[in-house]
């Protein structure tokens, strides 16, 4: 439906041209203007889709920005596990490595053993006896008896030391085999979230592109559109031509006078909302919801009403080819055909048409022309 919505917005310029050239006739710009309803409500849509296709790229951009952080943190996470793992499989080897040593240290010690035992079952119990028989003294048979005690002690002692070191290398060896599956099992889910990490970011980078694209033809059709500010000119020019208003050359009344702070001057400057270098044909004055819009000097009113990027929109003939314009009101107080005095209030500042916020947007026009409006208020 989007795409269908941006078909309809780039015919705007060629319906606008045949608008145009088709009303040459028209009496008043009121006339020129209701004709030209559909089309001003087709560039307001434009524009109106070029402001959401902004926000939604800058969205989708600081996700990206986000989605680029975390995929960072994301491999920061997985070298520091890899060089766990790698120091546990370390840790692994030389303790497989102890086991095995440890595992042929007890089994040949207990093949000694064995082979003692076995010697003294063949023998049989005299072997000790006659040990202790053949003392020379008493104090002798004590030390033998004390040495043949000391090598029945070592053998059980050893045997012990040697299957206690066994089990704890072992206990050991299932010890790192639990931490490195635990570790792989944390590796394996942050490779799982990095490939996810990733698959965002890559459908968010085609949004992001097909939304510069969708913005490129917006664009282009909002530039044809701005012929409309061109045509507005053309039009006040032929019906000043007819007007019988002399301006006297006086100073402007200002037309918002209870606030005196210009947001936005005349002149080229980066739009607030496109972000792209654009004449801006007026000057912003800082102005909150509902308050005061006065007319900048007398005059008649040659149009009252919604137009374009203008919102609701007051234009004055001040004659000798001066005229006024009043953007973005909240509400209008006068019609078409008004005539006004200096000072008089004709609107209420609002935020209609593209508009980043409440605030009047004020032109000159000087044969249908833009002008720089300061010098008018000097």
């Amino acid at each position: 439906m989007r795409y269908k919505r941006l078909a309809a917005v780039v015919l705007v310029p060629a319906i606008a041209a045949t608008i145009f050239f088709g009303t040459a006739s028209a009496d008043t710009l009121n006339d020129y203007l209701k004709q030209k309803q559909a089309v001003d409500k087709k560039i307001k849509e434009t524009k109106t889709q070029i402001n959401t296709v902004e926000k939604q790229k800058s969205q989708y951009l600081k996700e990206l920005e986000d989605l680029d952080r975390k995929i960072n943190e994301t491999n920061s996470q997985l070298e520091t596990l890899q060089v766990q793992l790698n120091q546990i499989q370390k840790n692994y080897d030389q303790t497989q490595k102890d086991l095995e040593e440890a595992q042929e240290t007890l089994e040949r010690e207990n093949n000694l053993y064995k082979e003692r035992i076995k010697a003294m079952y063949i023998n049989g119990p005299t072997g000790y006896v006659e040990v202790l028989l053949d003392s020379t003294d008493f104090s002798d048979f004590i030390s033998r008896l004390d040495m043949i005690q000391r090598i029945i002690d070592y053998d059980n002692k050893l045997l012990y030391e040697m299957k206690s070191n066994r089990d704890a290398i072992e206990a050991e060896k299932q010890k790192l085999l639990d931490q490195k599956a635990q570790l792989l099992a944390t590796k394996n889910q942050i490779d799982s979230r990095k490939r996810d990490l990733k698959n965002q970011e890559t459908n968010r980078s085609l949004l992001v592109k097909r939304l510069e694209s969708q913005r490129e033809q917006l664009e282009a059709a909002l530039d044809e559109a701005e012929q409309e500010s061109i045509e507005i000119g053309n039009m006040i020019k032929k019906l000043q031509e007819k007007s019988k208003l002399k301006y006297d050359g006086g100073v402007f009344a200002w037309p918002a006078p209870d606030y005196t702070k210009i947001s936005d001057p005349y002149g080229w400057r980066v739009h607030p909302i496109l972000k792209t270098e654009k004449m801006h044909t007026g000057v912003d004055m800082a102005t909150p919801m509902g308050s005061r819009v006065l007319a900048a000097a007398d005059g008649e009113v040659i149009f009252a009403g919604v137009y374009g990027g203008y919102g609701n929109a007051v234009i004055i003939d001040h004659g000798s080819g001066i005229s006024t314009l009043y953007g973005h009101n909240s509400k209008l107080l006068v019609k078409v055909g008004d005539k006004v005095t200096k000072g008089q209030q004709i609107a209420k500042a609002g935020s209609t048409g593209l508009s980043t916020g409440s605030h009047l947007h004020f032109e000159v026009r000087k044969n249908g022309t833009p002008v720089d409006p300061m010098p008018y208020f000097k």
